[in-house]
């Protein structure tokens, strides 16, 4: 038994894993952790967990959420409601963006 999860987290677990296993792709998705995550949401409902979680897992994959750090174009549809520019990596590899934030006075 785990000592971060009580006996009904560790029980309600077992039993939210089992109606959202079809839904789970990747290992982080799998774990543990990531999944009493929902169920403390909704206060152990397993029931409200899922429908929350498959609607979250829905629109991740509806708006192409993951991996959209990694792509090199940006989708159309985000530039336009977000113009921003991708300015390279830092030195640790994350990804600098640029966010314009007022009007440039290009008049002299």
């Amino acid at each position: 038994m785990s000592p971060d999860f009580s006996p009904e987290e560790l029980q309600k677990l077992a039993e939210f894993r089992a109606k959202v296993k079809d839904i789970l792709e990747t290992d982080e998705q799998k774990d543990d952790y990531f999944l009493i995550r929902w169920l403390r949401a909704r206060s152990l409902d397993v029931s409200k967990a899922e429908e929350m979680l498959r609607k979250s897992l829905n629109w991740r994959k509806q708006e192409e959420i993951d991996g959209a750090d990694l792509r090199e174009e940006i989708p159309l549809k985000f530039k336009r409601l977000n113009p921003m520019g991708r300015g390279g990596v830092d030195k640790d590899g994350n990804i600098v963006l640029i966010f314009p934030l007022g009007i440039r006075n290009t008049t002299n």
